[in-house]
């Protein structure tokens, strides 16, 4: 988490803020620019990369026999664990515990990323299971943490987090959650309240019920977005080229993986028609204005201090479908290519384009990808970082930046890379050495050292994913978006589509049961060699519909490779031995088995538990307590390997997990019987294990 985002501070009210908004963007653009001019030529050869996974904390309540959100646990579990952390800081393997946006949630992260070679791949479950069991052996008695999206209960009457009659929540202003559901750290309180003060009113969230599309679930308070849980994986690259290429061809599979990583199949306490969380989050942070959203009201006056006066039409909420490509042309073929892919109203901030362009570093792809950003307002300002030093800093730009959430996430390298490469290159230039960031060999004694020392590089982040009931399905969608990012950025592939097509993909792929029921567009030359690394735009007719499974599994009728038979290529062709290839081929296995219906999104899963539940009515979508008590229990244990996951898993083993155990095992003469019968397979053991570090193939990407 970003320390400027994440930074202690009283953030202005929005009257208060209103008129540093101008400033605030302006100072933003600026910084980008000064940044880009430092990192430009950095490169980063070597590969890392990481996941973040999000948990909600749930106690049990016997009053009313279900389950309900730990207020403010989320706060204190961060600081028990962090404390915890600190004391195995010795130890190789650990975590980092990091605030979410509900005051029950709480994120976690592996304490140090994951290499290039595939013997990281082979430890992304562990590392999952490591972060589980630590985090329940710090929950209290009654309380559980499944990994499930949403509490399906959330803003449902009755329960204690809801809000109270007579009583104002002046933060949100919810009729149904009160505000004690949102992280006391203030960004948190003022983004909520600062976005409903700039539409103007409450954010208005309508999602379509199972049984009747007109009959929509109503809420109205940011939780009911902002209160999911996801599963992100970010991944450095080389070069800025690279990350601009791996951004575009991830952004075309974005829709793909949320439809078959769906997990959202109930919100307040209804059955949803839609399978996924993202246009719920879409719409309870949307800040636009009525005019903004192109309602016209006549009563609405343009409002100066606002980023196009609140007026200047944007087709979409801050939390979308990425809306224009960002590679970088190398001629002017590619150029028209790019400009009839970008065939959508994206919208830019024209005062922040010129800036931008008139830079003669910055290409116009990324002139007009960095001013898309700024026709957002920023939403918080901090009252003592308002004026700074454009050249020094780049919290403005984060601020934009971070509040812009799209399925994908282009990164640039951190501030300490930048100016530890100004630093190198002012010092090469005083001395006449000709300059390469990365591999500097002049007489500079900290030039030998790795610029990755300094921060992470040029990155992208993945962000579309629903986070999955257990460390294997997690670690399963983890593994195979990396490797599908490192088999793109070695062979090329071409996926393009124009972004009308990718829009219309993303909108089929949170409807329900979209992984089975719906088709997508596809580029009918994603494979051709004759294409590999070049900006194309197809034509009509090399735009075909597939199935799910025809992408992820492939189709010899319709002469198309096919994701998994890909990666299965890749990873033949990086040479691994054969035990390697088939420890991974068990998690692939599990995304085509879901591409092809085998086996059914957790989703389906969850919602086929409820209609079969026996204190369930099948005329009716509301679901009950009971139900929603049973349910959330089941997939506690299953995560926890306590309970038959066979149904959504197949035949892949999910380790039952031992929360007495949840750091390195120590070589003790005294055993505990008990802790040595419950746990003789530690997680943390088979993390050390001998074929795993024997392992060692690299990920190659060329």
């Amino acid at each position: 988490v970003n320390s400027a985002i994440l930074r202690r501070g009283n953030p202005l009210t929005w009257s208060k803020a209103k008129p540093f908004l101008s400033a605030v963007r302006t100072s933003g653009v600026k910084q980008f620019i000064a940044h880009y001019n430092r990192v430009k030529d950095v490169q980063t050869p070597k590969f890392f990369w990481g996941d973040e996974l999000e948990y909600g904390i749930f106690s049990y309540n016997e009053s009313i026999n279900t389950y309900d959100l730990s207020i403010n646990r989320g706060a204190q579990l961060l600081d028990e664990l962090s404390k915890f952390e600190s004391n195995l800081a010795d130890l190789p393997y650990g975590c980092i515990w990091q605030p979410e946006y509900g005051s029950w949630m709480i994120e976690t992260v592996p304490r140090e990323p994951f290499n290039g070679y595939i013997s990281s791949l082979l430890l992304t479950e562990k590392s999952m299971q490591l972060r589980r069991k630590r985090l329940h052996s710090h929950l209290l008695p009654n309380e559980i943490a499944p990994s499930i999206t949403t509490f399906p209960l959330l803003g449902v009457k009755g329960l204690s987090h809801c809000a109270l009659e007579g009583i104002t929540n002046n933060i949100s202003e919810s009729s149904y959650l009160s505000d004690d559901v949102i992280n006391p750290h203030p960004r948190f309180g003022a983004l909520t309240q600062n976005i409903r003060m700039r539409r103007g009113r409450k954010v208005d969230i309508n999602i379509p019920s199972e049984s009747n599309s007109a009959d929509s679930i109503h809420m109205d308070a940011m939780a009911f977005g902002m209160g999911s849980c996801c599963l992100q994986v970010t991944m450095q690259c080389s070069t800025e080229n690279e990350s601009r290429y791996l951004h575009d061809q991830l952004a075309i599979f974005a829709p793909i993986f949320l439809a078959l990583s769906a997990a959202t199949p109930m919100l307040r306490g209804k059955l949803a028609g839609t399978d996924t969380r993202w246009d719920a989050i879409s719409q309870s942070v949307d800040d636009r204005t009525v005019a903004e959203l192109g309602e016209h009201d006549a009563n609405y006056l343009p409002d100066c201090e606002m980023v196009g006066g609140g007026i200047k039409r944007i087709h979409k909420s801050r939390y979308s479908s990425v809306s224009s490509y960002l590679s970088k042309p190398s001629s002017k073929d590619e150029e028209v290519a790019m400009r009839r892919l970008n065939d959508i109203d994206a919208g830019i901030d024209s005062s922040a384009f010129e800036l931008l362009n008139s830079n003669p570093n910055i290409d116009e792809t990324l002139a007009s990808y960095i001013a898309h950003l700024f026709i957002r307002d920023p939403l918080v300002i901090f009252e003592d970082s308002i004026y700074l030093d454009d050249q020094a800093v780049l919290d403005h730009f984060e601020n934009i930046q971070s509040t812009n959430w799209r399925t994908i996430r282009w990164k640039p390298p951190v501030l300490s890379v930048g100016l530890e490469a100004e630093r190198r290159k002012s010092f090469n230039d005083r001395k006449r050495i000709p300059f390469n960031v990365f591999n500097d060999q002049s007489d500079d004694n900290s030039a030998s050292t790795d610029i990755n020392s300094f921060g992470p590089g040029w990155r992208v982040e993945f962000r579309p994913l629903e986070i999955q009931l257990t460390d294997f399905e997690n670690a399963a969608y983890t593994i195979t978006i990396v490797l599908l990012a490192r088999s793109l950025l070695a062979m090329g592939y071409n996926f393009y589509l124009p972004m009308s097509n990718l829009e219309e993909n993303f909108r089929r792929s949170q409807l329900k049961d979209a992984v089975i029921s719906e088709k997508f567009y596809v580029n009918r030359l994603s494979y051709d060699s004759n294409r590999i690394g070049e900006i194309h735009c197809p034509d009509d007719q090399d735009i075909m519909e597939m199935s799910i499974n025809e992408i992820i599994n492939g189709s010899e009728d319709k002469n198309h490779l096919g994701v998994i038979p890909a990666l299965k290529s890749y990873l033949n062709a990086l040479g691994c031995n054969k035990k390697t290839i088939d420890q991974l081929h068990k998690y692939l296995s599990l995304i085509s088995d879901r591409a092809s219906g085998k086996l059914p999104t957790a989703a389906n899963w969850m919602r086929n538990y409820v209609k079969s539940h026996h204190h369930h009515d099948i005329n009716k979508d509301d679901v009950s307590f009971e139900t929603i008590k049973d349910l959330l229990k089941l997939c506690n244990d299953i995560g926890l390997g306590r309970a038959d996951a066979s149904s959504l898993v197949g035949d892949a083993y999910i380790e039952k997990l031992c929360k007495e155990n949840c750091h390195e095992t120590y070589l003790n003469t005294k055993i505990d019987k008990k802790i040595e019968k419950e746990c003789k397979d530690s997680v943390d053991e088979t993390l050390m294990s001998d074929e795993i570090s024997r392992t060692s193939t690299y990920m190659r990407a060329n």
